[in-house]
């Protein structure tokens, strides 16, 4: 195991300290949750997780999800036979009823990954 504590000492100075922080950003996984503890950085906190901006992408594809499906399901509720989303969930059995249920539970998942994204977009790095 490896002690980037050891690894690599900060010198003065700015190159210093860039040397520093890309040394013990290297070790970290390798680190016991002790050594983790003394550099700052927590359990949930991963390294080489998304940045805010991929937690962003992935916010708005729930939220078009969300928009998408939700139309689409609103829509079948006042014309039970007109196609919906240019067909391409004709093939769900069930007919109106398994369509509805498939908008349904896309709009639900899509809720559940803006949700989730806005919430780690927070805590992630930049």
């Amino acid at each position: 195991m490896v002690d980037p504590l050891a690894a690599a000492q900060p010198d003065t100075g700015r190159a210093g300290a860039r040397l520093w922080s890309e040394a013990t950003r290297d070790a970290l996984p390798m680190c016991s949750p002790i050594t983790r503890a003394k550099l700052g950085q927590t359990e949930d906190q991963e390294v080489g997780s998304m940045t805010k901006g991929g937690y962003l992408g992935l916010q708005i594809v729930g939220m078009v999800a969300i928009a998408v499906f939700a139309q689409a399901a609103i829509r079948s509720l006042f014309d039970h036979s007109a196609t919906q989303l240019w067909g391409a969930f004709d093939w769900v059995p069930g007919d109106w009823g398994g369509r509805l249920l498939v908008f349904l539970l896309l709009v639900a998942a899509g809720t559940v990954l803006a949700g989730w994204a806005h919430d780690r977009g927070k805590r992630a790095p930049r």
